[in-house]
């Protein structure tokens, strides 16, 4: 059996209006509720023990919010000649109508919790407040925990201080971080000719539509965004779920070509949506919401504006990022691990280009590059065709060229081989031996042929790389071990030494 917690806001009465009674209603697909009451707390709370009673429940905790004026007398004669504060007409209107229909054990007077505040409290005292009143919540949500059932949160939003409450429903929010979410939250539309119970809670969930975007660009996460639309009924689109939370895995776990992947498939549904001339489409017009937001921040890297105020000025790359744009955006984020894992792993690929793939190097002349395929083709021929795959592959494609480009800068080829010695290696030609790929191009001297980058520059960027190498594996390890037994860097010198790659790279021409 659940638990059930009422949280009301209480409200004044107009003196003047003390014998007037109102009609409440409440209508939705499932149910039609009327009452009478005079405040207009009295109409939730009137709705919510009917509702309880029908389920074989009853309010285990009723949780007032108490200001000062609610505490001093009502300024009106009643017919009894008796005087009442503004919290006692409530709770003897509330008393009566549980009595007349049949309702004394929903509700019990020795549940009821009090909670003061001031008619004007300050910014300050509006947010302790809120915070008191949260966590209090929780400890009543520990108590009543059973294993039978859930505990169930009410909120009367209507009435009392309105600043206050919308702080409220801020800080409740920090509920769903404890599992402990709001059942449902009301309020009343009194207007001049028809007094309406409404059940504000859809439009309530707009805090976490909006933490979890926050949450989203902020820190690539989609936890939130999840919760929200498995827990809500407004235009759910599962492709769209789909390649946020793709893209918010393969950016934690730094898959490159699988995040480049996502993003053109974010680029597509975000145009499906954003320039679509559906907007009046509630669907249509919500995802064009929710996209914009996360294309003021994913969309620089793939768009050429990075924060769009219109639609019309949304405007398309043909490709998205490049993993150094994917680089800059990581150190912007402080997703410094992200871009330390993208540079040591790509950095050569930069250079040099990939295998297999038609593209010009920066660094490498492709005069250079057929000749070192020509040469190894033929090294690998000697040795045996079944030996390619298992010599050259991955990074040590890469590797090779760059070697080759140092060859006749000695310490070039050190401080970039430093440590990397037993990572790409060829047979020799008896078979029997292994030796190191930089001795087979040492042997093997070639006229130099210079690109547009020269070789001081590089050599520079290499040691830079060995540096961001050998802090990534520093932070990836809990010990002294693996080779790093310095200290590592902190965020401002890691941040730096991302920086000062970049901005070599783009100097030597790669985008």
């Amino acid at each position: 059996m659940n638990k059930n917690i009422l949280l009301v806001n209480l409200s004044v009465v107009d003196p003047k209006k003390i014998n007037e009674e109102y009609t409440y209603r409440y209508k939705d697909e499932e149910q039609y509720f009327e009452c009478k009451g005079i405040q207009t707390n009295e109409a939730v709370t009137k709705l919510l023990l009917s509702q309880i009673n029908k389920k074989a429940e009853k309010l285990d905790c009723i949780y007032l919010i108490v200001s000062e004026a609610v505490e001093k007398e009502i300024s009106a004669t009643f017919s009894d000649g008796k005087k009442r504060t503004h919290k006692e007409f409530y709770l003897e209107q509330i008393e009566k109508y549980c009595v007349v229909n049949n309702l004394t054990d929903v509700w019990n007077r020795e549940h009821i919790i009090e909670f003061s505040i001031k008619d004007a409290p300050d910014n300050m005292a509006l947010m302790r407040s809120s915070i008191q009143i949260t966590e209090q919540l929780y400890d009543l949500k520990q108590k009543l925990q059973n294993e039978e059932g859930d505990v169930h949160l009410y909120i009367d939003s209507n009435g009392g201080l309105r600043d206050f409450m919308t702080v409220l429903l801020g800080t409740i929010q920090l509920l769903k971080l404890r599992d402990f979410y709001v059942h449902s939250i009301w309020g009343v539309y009194f207007g001049p000719d028809k007094k309406i119970i409404v059940n504000k809670t859809k439009a309530y969930k707009i805090f976490d539509l909006i933490s979890g975007i926050d949450e989203y660009t902020g820190y690539g996460r989609a936890k939130r965004l999840n919760q929200f639309f498995l827990q809500s009924e407004i235009c759910h689109d599962q492709g769209i779920l789909e390649v946020i939370n793709s893209l918010a895995e393969h950016i934690q776990l730094c898959h490159p070509a699988k995040i480049q992947k996502e993003l053109e498939q974010l680029k597509k549904l975000s145009y499906k949506y954003i320039n679509s001339n559906k907007v009046t489409d509630k669907n249509y017009a919500f995802w064009n919401f929710v996209l914009k937001e996360i294309l003021k921040d994913y969309g620089a890297l793939i768009l050429d504006c990075r924060e769009p105020r219109v639609l019309k000025d949304i405007v398309f790359k043909k490709n998205c990022a490049t993993v150094l744009e994917l680089i800059q955006w990581c150190i912007r984020k402080d997703f410094l691990q992200q871009a330390l894992t993208l540079f040591e792993s790509k950095m050569p690929s930069m250079l040099v280009g990939e295998k297999d793939k038609d593209e010009t190097p920066v660094v490498i002349d492709p005069d250079i590059r057929n000749d070192i395929e020509k040469r190894y083709k033929f090294c690998f021929d000697k040795n045996g065709k079944k030996q390619e795959k298992r010599l050259v592959k991955g990074k040590d494609w890469s590797y090779i060229f760059l070697t080759h480009y140092l060859n006749d800068d000695r310490d070039g080829v050190k401080e970039y081989w430093k440590q990397e010695a037993d990572r790409a290696r060829y047979l020799s030609y008896n078979g029997k031996e292994t030796h190191k790929l930089e001795e087979l191009i040492s042997k093997n001297p070639l006229n130099p042929i210079y690109s547009n980058c020269e070789r001081k520059e590089l050599k520079g960027i290499l040691r830079l790389y060995r540096s961001i190498k050998a802090e990534r594996n520093g932070i990836n390890h809990a010990s002294n071990k693996n080779g790093h037994s310095n200290e590592p860097m902190n965020k401002a010198e890691v941040e730096e030494l991302l920086k000062e790659a970049v901005t070599r790279l783009k100097k030597i021409g790669v985008k």
